[in-house]
């Protein structure tokens, strides 16, 4: 009997703690929760036992007592709504966790210690850096303390940040984002910045809705930096590591990329327009509904780049690879499409009137397997514009 009742024991408990495993117990770790659900399993099925011993004497001596008869249906009840009420408080828990971590994307991959150290660290550097140009007549930095930015730069730890739209895991960094803007605003000659530029990294900065208009910025590494909303107007960023850079929603008016790397940048939304992008590699990169208006994209790079409904009048697009490139419901009116590669681009729906184009284009579209090609023939003739000296596409009446 002790033997059924030792097993009938365990069995409960078993079941009770991978109850509340599986409920996540809240404020519990993970990890743990099975071996806490466990012991409070022993103690409720041993609570219960005992309850039950308890009615039973009790109900044998007064069978007529309504406490002893309803003493365990509410002790039941009352353990039965606790555990609901538990596992309601846990999945409030977890929603507003979720909720937070959707409002700041940024989760800490080291500790806030280290942060305040970091933070430390940068400010008796920038004295140091504020010192020097001060006891300097031509606002010059050694190579020493340009050596120690350096140093700096690589030891500053980074935000483990998850993209709401890709879900691609990126290392981002406030703390490279202020350094450099620090630096940016000192009376720094420009041979200092230029070697400032050379040897420090600022991979991962975050320069959300910063303005850096007008700046000579050219050859910084600013590989997957976090610039949504920036105010670039102007500003020189050619010769620079911008890989998967985020872009979105900026203002980046005549700037100049030439011979950037922009590969995989998110320039959603962005406005371009004016900008030099000559030779830039924007090998899958995201322009959807950017304006690029009047641009420079000669010998661009643009295979697989998503342009979805982008503005493109008047931009030059001489000698672009657009293989796999994406133009569905874009407007390149206006524009140069000269000596491209298109193999297997998509111009679904694209707006191509009085655009510039190779005379032979509507008889090699099959070789090039364009999509929405029978559009494009049905829509659009090819006709010689003697005034600029050049084949243009234009609507059929």
């Amino acid at each position: 009997m002790r033997k059924t009742l030792f097993l009938t024991i365990l069995i409960l408990s078993v079941v009770v703690g991978w109850f509340f495993g599986y409920i996540n117990f809240p404020f519990i770790d993970q990890s743990q929760s099975f071996w806490v659900g466990l012991i409070g399993g022993i103690v409720i099925v041993w609570l219960v036992i005992t309850i039950t011993n308890a009615r039973s004497k009790l109900f044998n001596q007064s069978r007529s007592s309504l406490k002893a008869k309803l003493l365990l249906p509410i002790v039941l009840t009352t353990l039965f709504i606790a555990v609901l009420f538990l596992w309601a408080k846990n999945r409030s828990l977890k929603s507003s966790i979720s909720n937070f971590n959707k409002q700041i994307p940024y989760a800490s991959s080291i500790s806030s210690s280290q942060q305040v150290e970091f933070l430390a660290i940068m400010n008796s550097l920038l004295d140091t850096v504020g010192n020097e140009l001060k006891s300097s007549k031509n606002n010059t930095l050694s190579i020493s303390t340009i050596g120690r930015i350096a140093a700096f730069s690589n030891t500053i730890g980074s935000y483990q940040f998850i993209s709401s739209d890709t879900g691609i895991v990126k290392k981002v960094s406030p703390v490279k984002g202020y350094l450099l803007l620090s630096l940016i605003h000192m009376n720094m000659d420009s041979s200092s910045f230029t070697q400032i530029k050379r040897q420090v990294s600022f991979a991962g900065a975050v320069l959300r809705n910063v303005n850096l208009s007008a700046y000579n910025l050219q050859g910084i590494n600013l590989k997957e930096a976090n610039l949504e909303g920036a105010v670039l107007n102007g500003t020189n960023m050619s010769k620079s590591n911008l890989y998967g850079a985020n872009f979105a929603k900026a203002q980046m008016q005549n700037m100049n990329l030439s011979h950037s790397v922009l590969k995989k940048a998110n320039l959603d939304w962005s406005d371009l327009s004016g900008s030099i992008l000559f030779k830039a590699n924007m090998e899958k990169a995201v322009l959807r509904n950017a304006k690029l208006n009047r641009t420079d994209l000669r010998e661009a790079l643009l295979n697989d780049a998503r342009l979805h409904s982008a503005i493109l009048n008047d931009a030059d697009l001489t000698g672009c690879e657009l293989n796999n490139a994406v133009f569905k419901t874009a407007n390149l009116s206006n524009a140069k499409l000269v000596n491209v590669a298109l193999l297997r681009s998509d111009f679904s729906y694209t707006i191509l009137s009085n655009t510039q184009v190779d005379s032979t284009l509507l008889v090699d579209i099959k070789k090039w397997k364009i999509y929405g090609e029978g559009e494009l023939l049905k829509r659009y003739d090819i006709t010689f514009d003697n005034g600029q000296s050049c084949w243009r596409l234009q609507e059929k009446d």
